[in-house]
């Protein structure tokens, strides 16, 4: 995905707790030059979550066909959907027209 740059965004869930809570964080990537921001490090405690919590790592392509391929040769692909919920920006960082966004969703009880 990275070598045929086919990546919109991408949204790493945490899934913790008892009850079952939900968080994550997401990317969302930009190649046209809109993003002219480059913020401090940080922002983000992954201390919080407990030793158990368990990680998913759901990517959403921009949709080249090489890459479609290929996810489907190796059984990469299942009905997955992001975390919902208000967005809080955990930073934004550029260089040259590339650049990326990443917010926290869901319940972070932080």
């Amino acid at each position: 995905m990275v070598e045929h740059q086919d990546i919109a965004s991408f949204q790493i869930t945490l899934n913790y707790g008892s009850p079952l809570k939900e968080a994550a964080i997401q990317y969302d990537f930009k190649d046209d030059g809109t993003i002219k921001v480059d913020s401090a490090s940080g922002k983000i405690d992954y201390y919080f979550f407990p030793d158990d919590s368990k990680l998913n790592l759901i990517v959403t392509p921009k949709g080249n066909p090489i890459v479609a391929k290929f996810l489907t040769e190796k059984g990469w692909t299942h009905p997955a959907s992001y975390v919902d919920g208000s967005m809080e920006n955990a930073g934004s960082y550029s260089k040259n027209d590339f650049g990326v966004n990443r917010y926290k969703k869901g319940s972070w009880g932080q």
